[in-house]
């Protein structure tokens, strides 16, 4: 890794938990506050500790690897933002225990998936990822849309889901043979992610006749419409783990020799293999 890249990283490592220190100011639950701003730094820091040990390959040069890298960074740092401003007045131990981690898992699995899919050597190409960042970015613009034109927000991630698993049929049609993997995964990746932080600007964003009536049995009306605009999210969450789980297949299938890896990890050694029956039924004879 050059020394520029180093730099980069260290500074976009410090600036995230500057950030995530201004945003959560006011946090009065200190493990709270102190669980925000090791995500923030945490997810900065990854890629450049993958990279620097050497476990992630140099990343590509060109405009295409470039772009998709950009949005996906862009994605994991805004879904990142919206759930530090989200939690820093919760203080609900369960949040931090369990919530945030799992959540940094998510965002973690998108982002070293993007990273993995852009790096050298890849057989995915410049159509490929080309192809993969325009459907998934697509399949977020069509549900916006769907949003725009019959309101409110769907309270289910049905459609949502549904337009996801579009972007990945046509990003690996439109790509060449050889990089249809990448562009599928990648697809899937930015689309699922690009969704979800559609919901949760949305929500912030949005009049109240936008937002669905989940709850309704709220002291006020517009108690109800708060609580809804929080519930709504939930939903999506299986999303988010879609894209998850298309970012660590991104991984396995373009870190070099990590497939091989794991094989070697999963793999009983024969020694330690169960006989089969007509083994056990040889050595039985007298």
């Amino acid at each position: 890794m050059s020394s520029r890249s180093r730099v980069a990283f260290a500074v976009a490592t410090v600036m995230s938990v500057v950030a995530a220190l201004v945003i959560t100011w006011d946090t009065a639950y200190l493990p709270m506050r102190v669980a925000l701003v090791c995500m923030a730094g945490g997810l900065s820091a990854v890629p450049f500790v993958l990279r620097a040990s050497g476990r992630l390959p140099a990343l590509a040069d060109g405009r295409a690897p470039a772009i998709t890298r950009g949005v996906g960074w862009l994605l994991v740092g805004s879904m990142t933002t919206a759930v530090i401003v989200s939690f820093r007045d919760s203080d609900t131990t369960e949040r931090v225990t369990t919530g945030i981690p799992v959540v940094t898992v998510l965002l973690a699995a998108h982002l070293i998936g993007i990273q993995a899919v852009t790096a050298r050597p890849t057989s995915t190409g410049g159509r490929g990822l080309g192809a993969g960042a325009a459907f998934g970015l697509g399949a977020a613009g069509v549900w916006l849309l769907v949003v725009a034109v019959r309101p409110p927000v769907p309270g289910n991630a049905g459609l949502a889901t549904l337009l996801v698993f579009a972007a990945v049929v046509g990003a690996g049609y439109w790509s060449r043979r050889a990089g249809r993997v990448g562009a599928a995964l990648t697809a899937g990746t930015i689309g699922s992610l690009s969704i979800v932080v559609s919901v949760g600007s949305l929500m912030s964003l949005v009049p109240d006749r936008w937002v669905p009536q989940i709850v309704t049995v709220a002291m006020t009306p517009a108690a109800n419409v708060s609580e809804s605009r929080i519930e709504t999210a939930d939903p999506y969450v299986a999303l988010l783990l879609l894209g998850a789980v298309c970012g660590a297949v991104l991984v396995i299938t373009f870190v070099p020799g990590l497939a091989r890896r794991l094989e070697r990890l999963f793999e009983v050694p024969a020694s330690q293999a169960p006989a089969s029956a007509l083994e056990v039924h040889t050595s039985a004879r007298p």
